[in-house]
């Protein structure tokens, strides 16, 4: 067998390393470490930037078998450009060639051996939150899944919604994301907030689909007859000033009861985790609903929708509310404030389902499939 696994590890070029950064990060250290003793796999390129590959997955990304190739693009549409262009340049090496990306990011070449990994669908059901990427999951995502032999989903929901919108799409499987090793390991850190505040957690707050205007709409309810704040870490500029728009116009008088805080620190984050009355994860949709697991890791409790994901990630382990229903979410605000045992419950239960998550197991399946990929690779030659 003479086969070269191409990595496509252009997302760890982010400055900021968010959902699909973490989940690249935190796959490709296992994943490489079974691919780079495999005889059967002659050659591993690696493609992205340098510093950010080497920051992100130390030792393993060097060894006479590995082979970085430079691409310093951030830009979609910059690396699906670079991405061809290398495709073009290995098809004149010998052997066959199989390219693995873990976003949805592929090449439409033929004669290519593909695994892809689709995340969410996020832009094809809110169109208008995802302009430039709806284009490219409308038109250019179907060519590159004609390519592709097989596809990785976070969840069995993604599967769902993969298979929906793409009747032509190869078989897809299950790769769960895993915890970020930095926030479960973190150190204490300067409190962001005063150490005796009471307060729910939103992380994350960036599209419409997040909900946070009903979840702003049911903490008011709550402070009616309870005290504490809501906090909302991290989110696109664009949407935290339409929050607090929301504030300014209906909520004038408890509008300081809402705080707004940047992107935190992994320190930061392990901080809010830790000393929140609840995660409150209400949103309209997740293709996986990484804060979950970090929560759960922090023994934070956690109030999640019944969309999406969800219910599949967060197992027994969450109080689920209606994502639509403000008095559903404003009650679940109640409950686990008010209900220490149920505090504990959920509790439990998170460290608990948090186990069923690992880089390593995840590691396993898309190893196993690409060997199968590699397979059809040297069979071709």
């Amino acid at each position: 067998m003479s086969v070269r696994l191409i990595v496509n590890a252009t997302i760890l070029n982010q400055t900021r390393q968010t959902g699909l950064g973490v989940y690249a990060a935190g796959l490709l250290l296992p994943l490489l470490k079974l691919c780079v003793v495999d005889s059967r796999l002659s050659e591993i390129v690696l493609a992205g930037r340098r510093e950010s590959i080497e920051s992100s997955l130390g030792s393993v990304c060097t060894g006479p078998k590995m082979r970085l190739v430079t691409v310093n693009t951030t830009q979609p549409i910059g690396r699906l450009f670079a991405l061809d262009r290398l495709m073009v340049a290995e098809k004149k090496r010998p052997g066959g060639i199989l390219f693995y990306s873990p976003t949805h990011h592929g090449v439409v070449r033929r004669g290519i051996s593909q695994i892809i990994t689709v995340h969410d669908l996020f832009a094809r059901l809110f169109p208008n939150n995802y302009r430039q990427q709806y284009l490219y999951f409308r038109w250019y995502l179907p060519r590159i899944l004609a390519r592709t032999s097989r596809v990785m989903v976070d969840s069995v929901s993604t599967g769902r919604d993969l298979h929906r919108f793409y009747a032509d799409c190869p078989p897809s499987e299950v790769v769960h994301a895993a915890l970020r090793s930095d926030l479960v390991e973190s150190p204490l850190c300067e409190s962001p907030l005063d150490e005796d505040e009471r307060f729910f957690l939103f992380v994350g707050p960036s599209y419409r689909y997040k909900n946070c205007k009903r979840l702003i709409d049911a903490f008011i309810a709550y402070r009616h007859t309870h005290s504490g704040k809501l906090v909302f870490a991290g989110g696109r500029e664009e949407y935290l000033r339409d929050l607090r728009q929301h504030l300014s116009e209906h909520y004038r008088d408890l509008a300081q009861e809402v705080v707004f805080l940047s992107y935190p620190s992994a320190e930061e984050l392990s901080w809010l985790y830790r000393r929140a009355t609840a995660l409150m994860l209400t949103t309209l949709y997740e293709g996986f609903g990484l804060p979950a697991l970090e929560a759960m890791a922090c023994d934070c409790p956690v109030v999640a929708s019944r969309a999406g994901s969800l219910p599949e990630v967060c197992g027994e382990a969450a109080l689920f509310v209606d994502p639509e229903e403000v008095d559903s979410i404003a009650c679940a605000m109640v409950r686990v404030a008010n209900d220490r045992a149920l505090r504990e419950s959920l509790i439990a239960a998170g460290r608990q389902n948090v186990l069923r998550f690992s880089w390593e197991k995840s590691a396993l399946k898309v190893y196993q499939a690409l060997l199968a990929c590699a397979d059809e690779a040297d069979a071709a030659i």
